[in-house]
C-alpha cells in the first residue's frame, strides 16, 4: 500500500514539473486562459508554456478615475430698506462673492431675492425680483454668461428671521446666491 502512495505522489510531482515543459503546449489547451478563469476574472497570468503553475500571479492595479465634484457655493448679500442698494457690509462682501463666482467656471448661478415684511406683499414680490436682477446684472457685467444665471424673487414668503407683518428686518432683505 505504501508503494501505491509513493507512485501516486511521484506521478503528481512529475505532472507538476512537466507542466512547464514545452510538451505541455502540444497537449494543453489551445488558449492560454480557460473560459472558467475568464469568467472568474482571476488575476493570474499564464506563462509561455500555457500552465498557470509556471508563473507567479500578477495583479494589474487599475487606477480609478477621479471625478472632482465642485464644492457648492452659497452667499448672501443684504440690502438697504426699500432699495436695491447693498448695505455697506454687503457692498464690501460683494467683491469677494463676485470674484468667487467668476473663479468657478461652467456653473449655474441661482439668484433668489427676498424682502422683509414691511410693505405690501405684491410690492415686496417685485422688490425681491429687482434685487435679484441687480445682482444678476452685476455678475453679467463682471463676465458671467447670462445663460448661466437664473433669477427669481420670493418677496416676504421665505423669511430668514420670522417676524410679524410690517416688521423691518435687515436679515430678511437679502439675495441668496447658489452655484450648482
Amino acid at each position: 500500500m505504501c508503494i501505491v502512495y509513493r507512485l501516486v505522489f511521484a506521478s503528481l510531482i512529475g505532472l507538476a514539473l512537466s507542466a512547464c515543459s514545452s510538451i505541455h503546449n502540444t497537449i494543453g489547451p489551445d488558449t492560454p486562459q480557460s473560459e472558467l478563469r475568464e469568467s472568474l476574472q482571476a488575476p493570474l497570468t499564464v506563462s509561455d508554456s500555457g500552465s498557470p503553475f509556471c508563473q507567479e500571479a500578477t495583479v494589474v492595479a487599475v487606477t480609478p478615475k477621479v471625478v472632482r465634484v465642485p464644492e457648492r457655493y452659497h452667499a448672501t448679500l443684504y440690502f438697504e430698506l426699500d432699495k436695491t442698494t447693498f448695505t455697506p457690509a454687503s457692498l464690501r462682501d460683494s467683491v469677494d462673492v463676485y470674484k468667487a463666482i467668476l473663479e468657478r467656471k461652467n456653473r449655474h448661478v441661482e439668484i433668489v431675492g427676498h424682502t422683509d415684511t414691511l410693505g405690501a406683499s405684491a410690492y415686496n414680490e417685485k422688490l425681491s425680483e429687482r434685487r435679484a436682477n441687480k445682482v444678476a446684472q452685476d455678475l453679467i457685467n463682471a463676465g458671467v454668461e447670462a445663460n448661466q444665471i437664473s433669477v427669481s424673487g420670493k418677496g416676504e414668503t421665505d423669511l430668514k428671521v420670522p417676524t410679524a407683518n410690517g416688521t423691518e428686518e435687515v436679515r430678511n432683505r437679502r439675495v441668496e446666491i447658489d452655484l450648482r
